[in-house]
């Protein structure tokens, strides 16, 4: 006799992972010889960056996926100093649908910022924008973060992750 699985949500989730048809099959409900459940305990350590983007001008950076979530994890940008202040800015909004604006002022030096979003990054809104807007002599925009499937841990309810 093995150990029962409780849970609803996780049942659910291997319901949904596995494709099992409530009416017709069986849902597993414990952990034994013939049935093992693994989690990745630590999902933080297995990201693998795949995009990169990079801009000299005004307008988009990178639009998000409409079927996956994105997870911005570094911004940096540089503005050129052209004599009087101005500010040049990237814009994003993220997962919970705030628009968020990171500015960069130059005036008569050049200057620059680097920002790394710490842990797994910073969920975005899925089919949105990160844009860039240029008011000094010129600026460079760049950005690097990971598409990933929806959590499967925020779909079985644990927090966390």
């Amino acid at each position: 006799m093995g150990q029962k699985i409780k849970n609803n949500a996780i049942l659910n989730a291997i319901k949904d992972i596995l494709n099992i048809e409530a009416y017709t099959d069986s849902v597993p409900n414990e952990i034994n010889d013939k049935v093992q459940l693994s989690l990745n305990v630590n999902p933080n350590v297995n990201r693998k960056m795949d995009v990169y983007r990079d801009r000299n001008s005004a307008g988009t950076v990178y639009t998000t996926p409409t079927d996956k979530d994105f997870y911005l994890v570094f911004g940096a940008f540089s503005s050129i100093g052209g004599g009087a202040p101005a500010e040049d800015t990237m814009t994003f909004v993220d997962e919970g649908g705030t628009t968020r604006t990171i500015g960069c002022v130059s005036g008569s030096t050049d200057n620059s910022i680097n920002l790394i979003f710490p842990q797994k990054g910073i969920l975005l809104k899925r089919n949105t924008n990160i844009t860039a807007t240029v008011n000094s002599a010129g600026a460079r925009f760049m950005i690097c973060g990971y598409t990933q499937d929806t959590n499967i841990y925020q779909t079985m309810g644990i927090d966390g992750f």
